[in-house]
């Protein structure tokens, strides 16, 4: 939220659509390095996230399981 308030900022006083999508690319791209699973300090191995059949059989995630014992 506040990338959307600092470039309607610069985009009512500049008017300068270069910098209110720039400044929105700087967020997306900090927030997808910031958000990488797993994180860079944990230790192990790790599985992916698991997704289940849903509504209509469309995937949903059910989020992390252990892995079973076959």
């Amino acid at each position: 939220m506040p990338n959307v308030l600092i470039g309607l900022v610069f985009l009512t006083i500049w008017g300068n659509y270069g910098i209110f999508i720039i400044i929105f690319i700087i967020a997306l791209v900090s927030s997808t390095i910031a958000q990488r699973l797993p994180a860079p300090w944990a230790k192990g191995n790790f599985h992916a996230p698991m997704v289940k059949p849903g509504i209509f059989g469309l995937p949903y995630g059910s989020g992390y399981e252990e892995k079973k014992e076959s």
